[in-house]
């Protein structure tokens, strides 16, 4: 007869130790896979929210015009413009007239969130960043996220507006925090234009500026004076002289144009 061997008990003993920490290394590399998963993901909804943010406020507040830009109160920004709807199909697109207020809301925790308001077409909507109140840096006494600089550019002096949104997310327990930050210059009149888009861009502000006289709206300082200058050139007031097509076309001519549309 042969004799048969096996393990002996210190071998399994050590094989099942072995085997434990293979294991056990597995597990924590996959819970730490998984973790990390969590706070990319996190990381990346607070980052996405800034990023959005930050491009509505650049943009807005470029093509915005610069007399409407205003801070009637320490902490409160208000400014308005117009803007081309459909970048993408710009046939299509219709210049559209927006009025933007940021301020703070008051939030949990002693924080403070911010708050921006933009009217299109008599539609308003709201936007809070950050989203969650928790993921909020802003405190009492924080600075106004929106700070106007001045600075000379070829001996002319300009206001550059500097943007800064700092966002955090938990990350191993603790909070991180990151910032987002840029610089704009409302430059609407240094915008390079073919002279069929200067022509459709005064033609749509002058129409604009008809249309929230006629729904009661209240006009940005540059629109009053177009308004004005509307009415001085007919000798007479009413809103038909700024939505009528051939009432603007003759002020356009006459007045913008000199008599002489550009070849």
């Amino acid at each position: 007869m042969k004799k048969q061997s096996g393990f002996t008990l210190i071998e399994l003993v050590v094989a099942m130790a072995v085997l434990g920490l293979i294991m056990g290394a597995m597990v924590y590399l996959f819970g730490s896979s998984v973790t990390s998963l969590h706070v990319g993901a996190r990381q990346e909804v607070v980052y996405e929210e800034a990023r959005l943010l930050m491009n509505e406020l650049k943009t807005t507040l470029r093509y915005a015009d610069k007399d409407s830009i205003k801070y009637p109160e320490p902490d409160v920004l208000t400014y308005s413009g117009t803007m081309w709807d459909r970048h993408m199909d710009i046939s299509q697109g219709n210049n559209k007239a927006y009025n933007i207020r940021v301020e703070w809301q008051d939030a949990e925790n002693g924080l403070k969130r911010l708050k921006v308001t933009r009217v299109t077409d008599g539609k308003q909507e709201t936007t809070l960043f950050p989203t969650d109140s928790a993921n909020s840096v802003f405190k009492e006494g924080s600075q106004f996220p929106i700070t106007p600089e001045e600075i000379m550019v070829n001996g002319s002096s300009i206001v550059m507006y500097k943007i800064v949104l700092p966002l955090q997310y938990e990350f191993n327990g603790q909070m991180k925090t990151q910032t987002l930050e840029t610089k704009v210059v409302p430059s609407k009149d240094e915008v390079t234009e073919t002279p069929e888009e200067k022509m459709r861009r005064e033609y749509m502000e002058i129409l604009n500026t008809g249309k929230k006289i006629d729904a009661k709206e209240q006009l940005t300082s540059k629109e009053e004076k177009l308004r004005d200058d509307v009415y001085a050139f007919f000798g007479q007031a009413g809103q038909y002289y700024l939505t009528n097509n051939d009432n603007i076309r003759k002020y356009m001519h006459e007045i913008l144009y000199n008599g002489a549309w550009p070849s």
